[in-house]
Formats: structure tokens, C-alpha cells, sequence
């Protein structure tokens, strides 16, 4: 592959890239609780739970669009279908199929579809602040997948850096730092901030500051193996809950039914050690304990404090 010239001259190796990719994302995730039962895409169910015939249809350098890549995630039984595009934002074009982040995002939005509401369910992300944080969940995953032990909360990250002439393709990069990223839950009144990726970037960015909260928590620990499902672990613990969040929150939910599954996920698997962590990072940027939603995805209140006990 020779990135100066055009994506058609390495078609297969964007095929085996974009295949590799999506196989990796069914593994790590199926650890997690990702599944048959749950719904999973995975062709053959083996004679367990949930319905088969469903792998992903995943196509390279798809020919009905530009500088874009979808999923679409139909009920369990029902295969998901990925469609990755050519980027034309530089000279020659880039291929989304060698972006990895862009392959896990889209693949992002079958987990979280699949798993919210349950997999027989596949409309409780469709608008306001659940169709936004379908969009966060995918970044985030994208975000979160690419941690090493070394990374720390200084980083930045940027989403579509590879077909975007190194610049994020969202608003703002991902950092803990409000300078850089001021996104706030109070963004959300702001009819500019009220598309759905936007509203996706807000709630990303909150998981990005969970993740980092936990980390500094757990004394830095960190597992490189990612199919680990290593509850002791800062980066495969944060995985984790936000994967069981996504089970136990109800279908069409607001920042706040969503943050509180995800504190909910941590008493399973952590005891409510990291209770506090969890809330400082939600308080941090507007999701405290006072915070409240009209359900609309446009009108919030936004709150900076922490429930007594923290």
C-alpha cells in the first residue's frame, strides 16, 4: 500500500483491513457482554441464545458516497451493514477502510443499538440526547480502544485525523482539559450544538474524562490485553461498565439515565469504590447530581456538584 497514490490501486488491502478490523471489534467486545444473548452480528450463533444469520456486511471504498461511512444496525437476526467511503479532503484521496477509528466508530453503533432496549429493539437511539450519545458511545470506543499504558491525561485525541488533513472531524479534540475542550452538559441548549454528532462529541468527551478519572483511581494501573475483561484494570474496568451501562439504561435515554447506568455498572463490577471518581468526572462537565433533562435533546440543566459523600 503507497498512500500517495490513488485508494483503487489497494482495493484488497482496504478489504483486508476494513475485515480484520471488524473481526477484532466482535472479539474484544464479545468479552464484555457483547454476545449471542445480547445480540451480537455473528453468523452462526453456535446453538446459543439469540438469533444468527446476522454477521456485518462490510463494504470497502463503497461507491454511493464520499467523505463518510455508516452502519446500519437492524434488530438481532438481521445482519448490520457497514458501508466505508473515500475521503476526498486530500490529494490524492484517503480511504476510510485504513481508518481505524472510523471502522470502530460505525462498528460502535451496532453495540449500542444492539444493546440499548435490548436486541430486538433497534429505535431506542433515534433522536435529541440518545441519538447524540449513540454518536458519543462510537467515538468514545474509537477513542478509548487506542489508550496505551503510557497515555496520560494530558493526551489529546483527534477522530479522523488519518482522512481529514490531520484535524479532527469534530468541534474539538478529546482532552480533560476545558481549554481545549469546553464542552459542557449545558452545550446542549444551543441550537448549533444540537445535531446529532455534536451532541455525540459532549457526551464523548465525558467518558473521556471518566476513563481518566478511573485511571488516576486505580493507581495508573492499565491491561494491554484488551480481551481481558480485567475488572482491576483501569482501561478494560471503564470498558467494562460503559458496556453494561448500554444493557441496563432504558431505551431512549437522556446523559442522565445513561451516566447513571454507567454508575450503576460500576457497584457490579467494582463495589462502589470508584463511585466518586465516576461523579467527579460527570460533575466536571455539568452532569453532577443536579442536573436534569426535559427529554426533548434541547433543553437541559446543566449542574457542577457531587451527590453528599463525595
Amino acid at each position: 500500500m503507497d498512500v500517495k497514490l490513488a485508494p483503487k490501486t489497494y482495493y484488497e488491502a482496504a478489504v483486508t483491513n476494513l475485515f480484520y478490523v471488524n473481526n477484532i471489534m466482535h472479539d474484544i467486545f464479545y468479552m464484555y457482554g457483547f454476545n449471542e444473548e445480547a445480540g451480537n452480528f455473528q453468523q452462526s450463533n453456535l446453538a446459543k441464545k439469540g438469533l444468527g444469520n446476522d454477521a456485518v456486511i462490510a463494504n470497502a471504498q463503497g461507491g454511493s458516497g464520499t467523505n463518510n461511512a455508516n452502519f446500519a444496525s437492524p434488530p438481532d437476526g438481521k445482519p448490520g451493514r457497514m458501508r466505508m467511503y473515500i475521503f476526498t479532503t486530500t490529494t490524492p484521496n484517503r480511504d476510510g477502510d485504513f481508518s481505524n477509528d472510523i471502522i470502530v466508530h460505525e462498528y460502535g453503533h451496532g453495540i449500542s443499538t444492539r444493546l440499548t432496549g435490548g436486541p430486538a429493539n433497534s429505535d431506542c437511539l433515534d433522536d435529541g440526547e440518545s441519538g447524540g450519545m449513540g454518536e458519543g458511545w462510537s467515538d468514545f470506543f474509537a477513542v478509548l480502544l487506542q489508550m496505551k499504558p503510557t497515555t496520560t491525561s494530558a493526551t489529546n485525541f483527534k477522530v479522523g485525523a488519518y482522512v481529514f488533513e490531520g484535524r479532527t472531524i469534530r468541534m474539538y479534540e478529546y482532552s480533560t482539559s476545558m481549554t481545549t475542550n469546553p464542552t459542557t452538559y449545558g452545550y446542549i441548549n444551543n441550537p448549533d450544538w444540537q445535531e446529532v454528532h455534536s451532541i455525540g462529541e459532549i457526551w464523548a468527551n465525558m467518558l473521556y474524562e471518566v476513563y481518566f478519572n478511573l485511571l488516576a483511581a486505580m493507581n495508573n494501573k492499565f491491561n494491554t490485553d484488551w480481551y481481558s475483561a480485567d475488572v482491576n484494570s483501569a482501561n478494560t474496568l471503564t470498558l467494562q461498565i460503559v458496556v453494561e451501562g448500554l444493557k441496563r439504561q432504558s431505551c431512549n435515554p437522556s446523559f442522565i439515565d445513561a451516566r447513571n447506568a454507567i454508575l450503576e455498572s460500576e457497584v457490579t463490577y467494582a463495589g462502589g469504590k470508584y463511585k466518586c471518581a465516576i461523579w467527579k468526572a460527570f460533575a466536571k462537565r455539568g452532569l453532577g447530581a443536579k442536573a436534569s433533562s426535559a427529554g426533548t435533546g434541547d433543553s437541559v440543566t446543566e449542574d457542577f456538584t457531587l451527590p453528599a459523600g463525595c
